[in-house]
């Protein structure tokens, strides 16, 4: 027992020496893709070439003169630019967000000079951290940065509150506490509020109420800005076009009237969105509900020259929104801004005479300034990296000389009162040339400004290949482990690959560039080529066995290799690993998925099928003779039972089961005339009036309790639930609680808003924590007491089976045919043989109850939305593992092909990944998720991300964790495959002959080997679509929809890999556990 436990761990250290291949290479490749863009550590200061700051003083300005003493800046998030348009359309009207801010409106139209409104369009990832890095620093984000929007760090680059404070200027703060990590000890008065927790409408936008009013009246600031996140949160909750959003903007219509009525002169407000929402309330993409955020800009005093039509508003980018800031209150505009200024906002000087000509000049001097900072900016990137082009550079760096030139040359004739023909049109030239220059600048940095490693994305490319050929290597001397061998070969191949993995390692986080790098590729390629070499030998080897074991082994088995199948099965991998290279097949994964899922599950019909025929045409003759004994009372009976009929049932029921999964999407931006399913509607949401919130509702619970009973049932009918250990009591009674559980937490999420939010915090998260707690505890009761089975008392004078069991899954003298001193033991003891309940089973047993577990989970996590999605996932796994036990039965049990099954397994999890309401895209994470039991005042992130993760990967963690039934199920004698079997041979096996899964343990390797060899296969699959989407990746590096679309994929799949393997590390562990359990039971139980 102890050498199989060893043996055991020898596999678990395999499988972990594969996944450090993996996780290498996956860093490595994004260390050299996701790069963020470099930073440069400098900031503006007032004595620069391009200003004379003794034109002004310090009173006026440092660079310009300051239009502006103070400043208040109000971010309401989420706050779209179409939230702040007035309609007088009577039918938008009837939209809850519509009309809902008419100070706006009024400010317009009544004071057109104090007050202008724009489109303030964000630039992707729309994540509120980035924003504000963008709308301080003026920099541009890159797409890693979204990863970081829960973990705030102190922004380094220069930004205008950093220059504020250099002035001996002070600045206050109420709001959104992600501010006060971004910016550490900048307030000089600060009270933040917590930001994480979505289902808070009120808390931080009541708490800043409570001090706006009385700081603002305070002499003692130069800039207040004040972050609301109420409208944030009611569209996470609810969406738009709940009525919630419209008493939210209502509250902050009155928000602003309030703050202009307490405005003095020389203040400017700046009410702006961080970015947008879609139609879900969701926001991170690129999508224009995402990106449309609103600028609202007022002044006590005139702050342009020119009014602004109603309806036509001007489109800016919000970086522009640092330039413009930091000139209207006479600061230097940060050094890495990229932004550009507005430049209405800079003709109307109130200590001048207005005149056109003067409007214009002023306007130009601004616009002259900002193209001269990031002139600066980008000379000193250029310096330090040498990413951008140096042909385009060099073309408008001369571009931006000679507009100075042109403006330098107007400038003296007009001071030397020199007569200057259209002077206001030359203006308005030089004008639209520093605009041009800057635009430039801005689509030159956006088109190249993430650096590409090309050399560490080669590497991590190449140590995939590196851990692809080992795993292979492994599938190929997996039968030789499974007969307890464990080839020499192995030991060079895993010390060859150590080195390379070391020296990789410490290559990428050490060493400097240069021979070293080369010296890795050559070694990688080097090892790619021996482990190929040695990968034949080891399968001429499995070869060479085959041909000793021909007396025991069929024709068929040994041609397996070669057939039809495995070549479909290896067309429909290189199919789905060539989909990663197009964006179409990306973006409509989710149909690709249903049709090769659906098509694999045909084709394993097909082979289960004929296998069947080729089976009856061997023993004709029996199969004759009991037609003729057969009565024709019994021909219907014999039809339904009969293995082909049985197989196309499954097979229909099954891919119905799959195509159902398209209720459940969600939509990509992407996919035209797509709509996001209903159940992805939260319950609040849907009507009361026509019923669909109470038929959705209890149609949920109908659901669940189905997703309960199966595991139940099944356990039930083996015979595990017997006796009154933790783990069948928890089976029995935890889980219906967790099912009411789950049932009442959606009806108190169904409760109107106003009523939920009246109720206390506990009551809101109770339910939700005891299903935690109750699965914690139900999970630790197992690894405790792993083993599922009950020894009938021997004192028990009936033979009666408790709980209505049947006789025939009954276990008589468990050992006679294990152990012969167990027949010695049996046949001197006068006492009768031990009766057993749930030996059979005894590894699906736990397979099961876990599965009940994480489903219970993942169900209370997804919502009862997606409940229906999860029951069809249990339905389409139990199907097809009836068409593999009929399969499995056909032919003898002769060898399962192990890369059908989990290829059909894999792409049934692709299936419902997608079918429980998810995508490979930012604005698809369902971040509630973050709150299922919580209040959303978390100390750390590692709670919600647990929870945000298992959300949104719930398909990766069922079907791994079910993944093991795929060689227990076919020993389970199943539920149909049962019937077949019987049908087929015309007699019941007799309860001695039927072991079940137990048969696994009386070879000591086999389960070992057989699970490792099933893990080999998941993680080769998982290597090769990595693959794919590293190597698309690096292709459409420069491709359009590279951010939008191959790199959220590739980031999708390396999680989505990788939280498959932690699983299925910790499904292995669970039956090494049970394995281990079940022998000291044994042991146990003979020396009684």
């Amino acid at each position: 027992m102890v050498a199989t436990m060893g043996f055991g761990i020898k596999i678990l250290g395999i499988i972990c020496y594969l996944l450090l291949f993996y996780i290498a290479s996956v860093l490595i490749f994004t260390k050299g893709f996701l790069l963020k863009r470099v930073a440069i550590d400098s900031n503006s200061s007032c004595n620069v070439d391009f200003a004379r700051t003794e034109e002004h003083g310090e009173t006026g300005g440092c660079w310009m003169h300051a239009t502006h003493q103070r400043a208040i800046v109000v971010i309401i998030d989420a706050l779209k630019f179409e939230f702040m348009v007035h309609h007088s359309d009577i039918m938008k009207n009837k939209l809850s967000y519509i009309n809902k801010l008419p100070e706006i409106h009024n400010l317009l139209t009544q004071k057109p000079k104090h007050a202008l409104l724009y489109k303030f369009i964000a630039d992707p990832p729309t994540t509120t951290l980035q924003r504000l890095k963008g709308i301080t620093t003026g920099s541009l984000p890159t797409f890693v940065d979204a990863g970081s929007n829960f973990g705030s760090s102190e922004i380094a680059e220069d930004n205008f509150l950093d220059q504020l404070i250099r002035r001996g200027k002070k600045v206050k703060f109420l709001g959104d506490d992600t501010w006060l990590g971004l910016f550490p000890g900048r307030f000089s008065t600060a009270f933040p509020f917590p930001s994480f927790n979505v289902h808070d409408l009120h808390t931080v936008d009541n708490g800043i109420l409570q001090h706006l009013y009385t700081e603002l009246k305070k002499k003692d600031w130069t800039l207040t800005i004040v972050h609301f996140l109420g409208v944030d949160h009611c569209g996470h909750r609810y969406g738009p076009l709940h009525p919630a959003i419209g008493d939210k903007l209502s509250q902050m219509n009155q928000v602003i009237g309030n703050i202009t009525a307490l405005m003095e002169k020389g203040t400017v407000l700046f009410v702006l969105g961080d970015h947008g929402m879609t139609a879900t309330g969701d926001h991170g993409g690129d999508s224009q509900d995402e990106v449309e955020a609103g600028l609202f800009v007022y002044g006590v005093d005139q702050i342009t020259a020119s009014g602004q039509k109603h309806g036509d508003y001007r489109t800016i980018s919000q970086i522009d929104f640092v330039p413009t800031i930091s000139l209207l209150l006479g600061l230097p505009i940060p050094f890495s801004n990229l932004g550009q200024v507005v430049p209405e906002l800079f003709d109307h000087c109130s200590w001048s005479k207005e005149s056109h000509i003067k409007q214009v000049y002023h306007r130009v001097q601004a616009l002259r300034l900002n193209a001269l900072q990031i002139s600066h900016y980008i000379d000193s990137y250029m310096k330090i990296s040498r990413d951008l082009p140096e042909e385009l550079y060099t073309e408008l760096q001369l571009s931006l000389s000679l507009t100075e030139d042109d403006l330098q040359k107007l400038v003296t004739k007009l001071s030397s009162h020199a007569e200057v023909e259209e002077v206001h049109l030359k203006f308005h030239s030089l004008e639209k040339r520093y605009i041009t220059y800057i635009q430039s600048v801005q689509g030159m940095c956006r088109d190249v400004w993430a650096k590409f490693d090309l050399g560490a994305m080669t590497l991590g490319i190449l140590t995939l290949l590196v851990a692809i050929l080992l795993t292979v290597y492994c599938i190929k001397i997996s039968p030789l482990i499974c007969e307890g061998k464990f080839p020499g070969s192995a030991i060079v191949v895993f010390i060859t690959s150590f080195v390379y993995i070391v020296h990789i390692i410490v290559q990428v986080s050490f060493l400097e560039r240069g021979m070293v790098l080369f010296m890795a590729f050559i070694l990688g390629l080097v090892d790619l080529v021996f482990l190929g070499i040695t990968i034949q030998k080891a399968q001429g080897d499995s070869k060479g066995e085959e041909l000793k074991n021909l007396t025991k082994r069929s024709y068929f088995e040994l041609s397996q290799t070669f057939s039809f199948e495995n070549w479909f099965n290896l067309f429909v991998i290189v199919l789905s690993m060539a989909g990663y290279f197009s964006n179409s097949f990306v973006v409509y994964d989710t149909s690709i998925s249903v049709f090769l899922t659906q098509t694999l599950i045909l084709m394993v019909s097909f082979k289960t099928v004929k296998e069947h025929f080729r089976t009856v045409k061997e023993t004709h003759k029996e199969m004759h003779a009991k037609k003729a004994r057969t009565s024709n009372k019994l021909r219907f009976s014999n039809i339904v039972q009969h293995p082909v009929f049985l197989t196309l049932c499954l097979t229909f029921f099954c891919s119905f089961c799959i195509c159902l999964t398209k209720n459940f999407q969600a939509c990509r931006e992407e996919q035209v005339n797509c709509i996001n399913s209903r159940f992805l509607e939260r319950l609040v949401n849907l009507s009361s009036n026509t019923g669909e919130k109470n038929i959705r509702y209890f149609f949920s619970i109908v659901c669940l309790c189905i997703l309960v009973l199966i595991p139940y049932l099944l356990l039930k009918h083996y015979g595990n639930l017997n006796g009154t250990s933790l783990p069948v009591l928890c089976m029995k009674y935890a889980m219906p609680l967790l099912l009411v559980c789950c049932a009442l937490h959606w009806a108190v999420q169904g409760l109107p808003q106003n009523v939920l939010d009246s109720m206390p915090v506990w009551q809101q998260i109770v339910l939700p924590r005891i299903v935690h707690v109750s699965c914690i505890f139900s999970l630790l009761v197992f690894l405790i007491q792993p083993l599922l089975v009950y020894i009938l008392p021997q004192n028990h004078k009936s033979l009666s089976l408790p709980y209505g069991q049947s006789s025939e899954h009954l276990m008589h003298t468990v050992y006679r045919h294990i152990k012969v001193n167990w027949q010695d033991y049996f046949s001197n003891s006068k006492d009768k043989p031990p009766v057993v309940f749930g030996l059979g089973t005894v590894y699906t047993s736990g397979v099961l109850y876990i599965g009940t577990l994480v489903s219970l989970l993942l169900c209370l996590l997804l919502g009862d939305g997606m409940t229906p999605s999860v029951l069809l996932g249990w339905f389409s796994v139990m199907s097809f593992l009836e068409i593999i036990s009929i399969q499995m039965k056909a032919t003898q049990d002769a060898r399962l092909n192990m890369l059908s099954a989990v290829l059909t397994f894999h792409l049934m999890t692709s299936v419902f990944f997608y079918g429980t309401g998810h995508q490979a895209t930012i604005p698809s994470i369902r971040w509630e998720a973050a709150f299922v039991g919580f209040h959303g005042d978390f100390t750390n992130n590692i709670v919600p991300a647990i929870l945000i993760l298992f959300n949104t990967f719930a398909a990766q963690v069922l079907f791994t964790v079910l993944t093991p039934l795929i060689l227990l199920w076919p020993y389970s004698k199943g539920i149909f495959s049962g019937i077949s079997l019987n049908n087929k041979s015309g007699k019941n096996e007799t309860e001695s002959e039927w072991k079940g899964d137990f048969v696994l343990f009386e070879n000591e390797h086999k389960l070992k080997g057989t699970m490792m060899e099933l893990m080999m296969y998941i993680i080769l699959i998982n290597e090769l679509q990595v693959l794919s989407a590293m190597c698309a990746a690096s292709l459409h590096r420069r491709h359009l929809m590279v951010w939008k679309i191959f790199a959220p994929r590739f980031v999708f799949q390396a999680v989505s890999s990788s939280i498959t393997f932690v699983t299925l590390l910790l499904v292995y562990l669970l039956i090494l556990k049970i394995d281990s359990q079940l022998g000291k039971w044994l042991t146990k139980l003979c020396t009684k």
